[in-house]
């Protein structure tokens, strides 16, 4: 049988619950056999989403985060993007993986978002004639009709359901955070995150 391997590449800034929820959710949609997690280098997060620098979690700081939460659910994580091991574009982490996996179905997970500007990826046409993708809608919003009936995308986007965190971003966390307010995310964070964010100073300047 082929094995299945999700992807979720995201910036991780810091991981949360609806993060490893759409790992759960997604590795039950197709019955996957493995999910990693992929964070960002962290030049990434300054240019493409153009946060600064203060407002940016180290790359080796969000691993060993995301290292510690994903653990209980025997879950994954790769550096080769913080460690600029590829370039950090989807396109090229993809193929990166069916290069070590090559017996392999390649999943890319990541949220509804995303999938509107997907034509703004690097090599992005080669990127969704190669691969199939699992895709999370926020409160399960679907994917669009004039999406999802694209030619392209045949039969290559599987929605999954995560509707138990859809108040959950890591914008919120960063704010709370600034806000000292680190007794309101405790829910929406793994433990390990929460005590560091609680017993650290100075993580978001």
């Amino acid at each position: 049988m082929t094995k299945k391997i999700i992807l979720v590449p995201g910036t991780f800034n810091p991981i949360t619950n609806a993060h490893i929820k759409m790992g759960i959710n997604g590795k039950a949609t197709i019955n996957a056999d493995e999910v990693i997690y992929i964070p960002s280098k962290d030049s990434f997060l300054n240019s493409w989403k153009e946060m600064s620098s203060n407002s940016i979690m180290p790359s080796a700081l969000r691993i060993k985060l995301i290292e510690e939460a994903v653990k209980p659910y025997g879950f994954k994580v790769s550096d080769i993007e913080a460690k600029e091991i590829v370039s950090g574009k989807t396109y090229d982490t993809a193929n990166y993986f069916k290069k070590e996996n090559p017996d392999s179905e390649i999943y890319l997970m990541f949220g509804l978002d995303n999938l509107f500007d997907i034509d703004r990826w690097y090599r992005s046409e080669e990127l969704i004639k190669e691969n199939n993708f699992l895709i999370v809608g926020r409160y399960n919003k679907a994917i669009p009709e004039e999406i999802a009936n694209q030619e392209r995308f045949k039969n290559k986007l599987h929605f999954v359901v995560n509707d138990d965190f859809n108040d959950i971003s890591s914008t919120i966390i960063r704010n709370a955070y600034l806000n000292n307010e680190i007794e309101t995310i405790k829910d929406k964070v793994p433990n390990n995150v929460y005590e560091y964010l609680l017993n650290t100073k100075e993580v978001y300047k």
